[in-house]
């Protein structure tokens, strides 16, 4: 029995957004075919190091304390979100905090390098977290959207994003019915979609809501 767990942050790689890793190359990863690329630990731990900043910047600038934070985190997993022969895959999320007196999630991102664009930026990150909101709110929850923060010292904006059920339910999950399908079958075909054999599937017609919500003071 092998069980797989597709998370949030790396579910821009199943939808087709990623630009560094494609669907076929994650999937290979999964199965273990391929190795996942090394992690820059001095990345990761400038992310670490930033995030309980971009935390006290959400709360000062919405006026709403954040909980599950940090150490406290909540890890939000759909099991057996689909299960055949022997294989279970899994879906989960662990959004930086929670705002509950707006009934929203919370989400940090902290450039290593200095982000002008931060809207360009943020939108990089559209599809982690509007699976976020699907995950948690599949499990019962009625969150309304995300408070996504990008944190650096200066030039960090907090960007408010609404729950978007067509980007999620005619995009997004779409693609991840068939990631997940695929990855009980076992192996890729002919039929898997990817940019190069069906590039209109990953150009999502909607509109990606970022709602600016003024420029916030570094804590």
């Amino acid at each position: 029995m092998h069980t797989y767990n597709l998370r949030a942050s790396r579910i821009a790689r199943v939808v087709g957004h990623d630009k560094y890793c494609s669907r076929q190359n994650y999937f290979a990863i999964l199965k273990g075919e391929k190795e996942e690329p090394p992690i820059n630990e001095e990345f990761t731990e400038h992310g670490k190091f930033c995030e309980p900043y971009g935390v006290a910047s959400v709360i000062v600038n919405r006026g709403c304390w954040v909980d599950s934070f940090g150490k406290e985190q909540w890890n939000f997993c759909l099991q057996d979100y689909m299960k055949e022969n022997g294989t279970t895959v899994d879906l989960s999320c662990t959004p930086d905090g929670i705002i509950k007196d707006l009934n929203c999630l919370c989400e940090i991102k902290s450039p290593f390098y200095k982000v002008e664009d931060t809207q360009t930026y943020a939108l990089r990150h559209y599809p982690q977290v509007q699976f976020q909101l699907y995950v948690a709110n599949t499990l019962g929850n009625k969150y309304v959207g995300t408070f996504l923060c990008i944190y650096q010292k200066e030039n960090t904006k907090i960007f408010y994003v609404p729950i978007n059920k067509d980007y999620s339910d005619n995009f997004m999950m779409p693609k991840v019915e068939e990631f997940s399908r695929y990855l009980i079958k076992g192996k890729l075909d002919k039929e898997f979609k990817t940019k190069k054999n069906s590039p209109k599937d990953f150009q999502y017609k909607g509109k990606m809501g970022l709602e600016i919500r003024e420029e916030a003071m570094p804590c």
